[in-house]
């Protein structure tokens, strides 16, 4: 074995003594950094060379399929106004109708989206009713809470907001109604039907059907643009209304609740 290692070619001399020295020398720079040394013969340094090369490679082909690809616009994230139940009764010719939902506070169609809370808006409806100093109280889940309404010209009724922190998720809530010195107890049940579609998959069939206005209102990476999603419910059917609102007009869509299809579309620009 001596003779083997103390063999030379050429002057050459086997071993690492010489190469000790000189990493002594210069203060042995190698421990001062983590690394693996492939060397030798039989091609282990070629090998560490070509799977340098294709780990390279294969790191450059999934960037560009991440870069080339279009995020998916998450329309959620825009909602400002989010109404997925009703609750509806009848008490003396005077139709009751009470809106769970989460919605900006204050409630405003400016094209941003603010801050939302859960609220109940109650509204009365009825041919000519005349209501004085009207309040009410709606009990659900344990949970108590109570407003007094106000007369709207829109639509001539009258309105009720009440925030509150959690949304009723039974199928009815219970109610009292007074005004005029008479304390009317309501029975108001849910007019969302079973086979009824959310309102995500409701925003989801507008994003498909019509994904060319989604795609220029929420797809440049600027938005100005709020959404509204409200359900309708009467006793056979429930319809959605989804609102775009920008500050350059309105895009309206109703929606079947039942097969998620978009039944009608109308845009409202501002002049």
């Amino acid at each position: 074995i001596d003779w083997i290692h103390g063999a030379r070619y050429k002057g050459q001399k086997n071993g690492l003594e010489n190469t000790r020295a000189l990493l002594d020398a210069l203060g042995n720079p190698q421990n001062s950094f983590r690394s693996v040394h492939i060397a030798g013969t039989n091609g282990k340094g070629s090998t560490a060379a070509y799977k340098k090369y294709f780990c390279l490679i294969v790191t450059l082909i999934m960037l560009t399929a991440v870069i080339s690809c279009k995020a998916e616009v998450d329309l959620s994230y825009y909602v400002s106004e989010l109404r997925e139940n009703v609750y509806v009764g009848e008490v003396e010719n005077l139709k009751v109708s009470v809106f769970a939902e989460k919605r900006e506070t204050p409630f405003i169609a400016d094209s941003y989206v603010g801050k939302l809370k859960n609220q109940l808006i109650v509204k009365i409806d009825g041919e000519n009713a005349v209501i004085d100093d009207a309040e009410i109280t709606i009990t659900y889940d344990k949970t108590t809470v109570s407003g007094n309404f106000d007369y709207s010209p829109i639509g001539g009724k009258y309105v009720c907001t009440i925030q509150v922190e959690n949304l009723p998720k039974s199928g009815s809530i219970n109610g009292v109604l007074k005004t005029g010195g008479k304390e009317l107890e309501l029975l108001l049940t849910s007019g969302v039907l079973s086979d009824s579609i959310s309102a995500k998959d409701a925003l989801n069939s507008v994003k498909k059907a019509d994904n060319k206005t989604v795609e220029k209102l929420f797809g440049n990476g600027k938005v100005e643009a709020e959404i509204h999603v409200r359900i309708m419910a009467d006793k056979t059917r429930n319809y959605y209304y989804v609102g775009f609102v920008t500050k350059d007009g309105t895009y309206a869509y109703l929606v079947d609740g039942k097969t998620g299809e978009v039944l009608a579309k109308k845009s409202n620009p501002i002049a």
